[in-house]
Parts: C-alpha cells; sequence; structure tokens
C-alpha cells in the first residue's frame, strides 16, 4: 500500500491510499483527525501529518512515488508492446528506466542483482507455461521462451521490490498472498489486451497462484538479504 498524505486542511489530514498490481491502482481515502490513533494503516508518508503517533513509516522522497508510477506505465508498455506484436518498444521504455534507475536511486547492487534474479526466476516460469501449453505469447521469437517483452516486464518489476514494494520486505507471507490473486488477474488483464492467450484456464490460474505465491517471497528474501549486506558495506566505508 503506498500512502500520500497532505496537511493544507489543517488541522485535518487527507489520506489517499494507493494499491497496485500489474495496470491495476486501487485507491481510497480518509479524511483523518491530527490526534487519531490506528485509524489507517500507513506504510508511507510523502508528508507527515502533525500529531501523527510514533511508529508510523514514512517515505523517503518522491522518487518512490515516481517508482511505483513507473512501473505501472511501464506495465502498459511491454503489454501493448506484446499486443501489437512488437518488443522493440518493451525494450527501449525497459532500458531507458534502467539508466534512469540507476541514475537516482540507492540501493544500487541490491538492485542489479534482483533484476538478474527476477530475469531467471521470472523467464523460466513464464517460459514453462509457454513449454506447457497453458499460455501462448504474441511477439514470441523463439518458442518456448517468454518473449522481450515479458523480459521487460519482469526487469521493470524488479526495480520495484526495494522501492515502491519495499514495505513488503518483512511481509513476505502478505506478499505471497497478494501476489497469488493479483498474478492471474495481471495476466488475465494482459491477455484481454491481445498480448497472450490463455489455453487452458482453469490450470493457468492455479500455476499461476502457486509460483507466484512463493516466487515474489523469494525474491524479497533475497531483497532483504542484500539490501543488508549493502547496508553493511556502506557502514563499513563510512
Amino acid at each position: 500500500v503506498l500512502t500520500l498524505r497532505w496537511t493544507e486542511f489543517a488541522p485535518w489530514g487527507i489520506r489517499i491510499h494507493l494499491f497496485g498490481c500489474g495496470s491495476f491502482i486501487f485507491a481510497t481515502a480518509k479524511v483523518v483527525l491530527p490526534n487519531a490513533v490506528s485509524v489507517t494503516c500507513t506504510y508511507y508518508s510523502v508528508k507527515p501529518i502533525t500529531g501523527v503517533p510514533s511508529g508510523v513509516q514514512h517515505m523517503p522522497d518522491r522518487l518512490t512515488i515516481i517508482n511505483f508510477l513507473l512501473f505501472q506505465i511501464g506495465w502498459f508498455v511491454c503489454v501493448l508492446s506484446g499486443a501489437a506484436e512488437l518488443n522493440s518498444p518493451a525494450v527501449i521504455f525497459t532500458v531507458a528506466l534502467l539508466i534512469f534507475h540507476f541514475r537516482f536511486y540507492r540501493w544500487k547492487q541490491t538492485d542489479y542483482k534482483l533484476v538478474v534474479a527476477a530475469i531467471l526466476i521470472g523467464v523460466v516460469l513464464d517460459s514453462s507455461w509457454s513449454a506447457w501449453n497453458l499460455m501462448a505469447y504474441q511477439a514470441q521469437t523463439i518458442e518456448p521462451i517468454a518473449p522481450w517483452w515479458i523480459w521487460c516486464l519482469w526487469i521493470n518489476f524488479a526495480l520495484t521490490l526495494n522501492h515502491s514494494l519495499s514495505w513488503l520486505l518483512k511481509r513476505r507471507v502478505m506478499a505471497g498472498i497478494f501476489s497469488a490473486i493479483a498474478s492471474p488477474v495481471s495476466y488475465y488483464a494482459g491477455s484481454r489486451l491481445g498480448a497472450l492467450d490463455w489455453l487452458q484456464p482453469e490450470i493457468l490460474i492455479v500455476v499461476l497462484a502457486i509460483s507466484w505465491g512463493l516466487a515474489i517471497p523469494l525474491l524479497m528474501t533475497l531483497a532483504n538479504y542484500w539490501r543488508n549486506q549493502e547496508s553493511g558495506k556502506q557502514h563499513a566505508v563510512v
């Protein structure tokens, strides 16, 4: 959950909750008194509300919001690229995103490793669906290997783990549950946009839920481990 909060309406605070998965963004808003305790569950904050109880996590800067939004845009770019039977738009966007990301974001070593891990895990999974005749992709150049736009989707996703999805790093069970629910929805949205076809829907829903429910917590575990390693190196340098 990504939470943005403003204080222009002091002494009231408006909390807007955004949850995104693939192309889907769900939002709820609630007006909260500054002295209210535990009215909502907040994971990030751009501007703290006066009187917010201690223990609430605050988002470091606007780059987290940009990271969240760029993934949503990237999802559309990659999926629509596949729907048009093209890989080049997805590749161009992802290369530009990588340049931007590693220019402005911290945890560079961890993010490098996560990109590689996500490609290995994600491409193996998505290629398996093709090899087992569960799913057919547009713009697939070498069967049964997943097309380049799928590779780009996994790269885009990997770049969120340490940033807009970092609130899940120590909530791996929750991450697994979210992923198990959201993955079939995301793939279904891709099929509706024409980027892929579900060949055996009943089986595919089950394998997507199970595989993502295990793969995403694994990536979260790796992210947390590598992030701690990188943090230790930084402290050692200081």
